[in-house]
């Protein structure tokens, strides 16, 4: 009654009522799930839109198992639950995600995420050609593995600069790169992390 709008009498001899309000998108999908766990006896998960009279559209989630009756046809024991907030919290997010995305690759510097340590843990770079060493060798080392003792040294004042003032600027340092000497100036924020948690 809830999830479908329907009594279980409209439905108890034919689902048509149910398969109705089904977004016309996923109808298909549904129907064929359905079909394979009937086929198969193995469980039947799936997630699917329907379409209800007053024009809002719900995200469902249906979880059941199948038994197959003496007279040859199938019985599901399960369960549908209305998952739409689930499917809004992940629509932001991904929205959210997108967006810092391109924030980021709109951003021509290099940007690290390093430990107080120096170990490299995440990086974001749309110029290879200007990193140290390439971009695999970096996650899980540190900046005294991947850079000369002078530029390593560099860099982690920086970051106890920055993690005790929450911010470090104006650090500078030259690398020998292929293409020549080439001088790095650097920017360091302190992230927020959770009580117990390395800097």
């Amino acid at each position: 009654r809830e999830i479908y709008g329907v009594t279980p009498e409209q439905v108890s001899q034919d689902a048509a009522s149910v398969i109705d309000i089904i977004h016309p998108d996923d109808v298909a999908g549904v129907i064929a799930s359905i079909q394979k766990s009937a086929q198969e006896l193995s469980p039947w998960s799936h997630q699917y839109r329907v379409r209800y009279a007053d024009g809002t559209t719900h995200w469902l989630f249906g979880n059941s198992v199948p038994e197959r009756e003496a007279d040859g046809g199938t019985l599901w024991h399960g369960f549908i639950t209305d998952i739409t907030a689930n499917k809004r919290i992940e629509e932001a997010l991904r929205q959210g995600e997108a967006k810092l995305q391109a924030t980021l690759d709109a951003i021509p510097d290099l940007l690290f995420d390093l430990g107080l340590d120096g170990r490299y843990h995440d990086f974001h770079s749309p110029h290879t050609e200007l990193l140290a060493a390439p971009p695999q060798a970096l996650i899980g080392r540190r900046v005294g593995d991947v850079l000369p003792v002078d530029a390593a040294a560099v860099v982690l004042s920086a970051l106890h600069d920055a993690n005790r003032s929450g911010h470090s600027s104006g650090s500078q340092f030259a690398l020998d790169l292929p293409q020549g000497r080439v001088w790095f100036e650097l920017s360091v924020a302190r992230k927020q992390v959770e009580e117990g948690e390395v800097p």
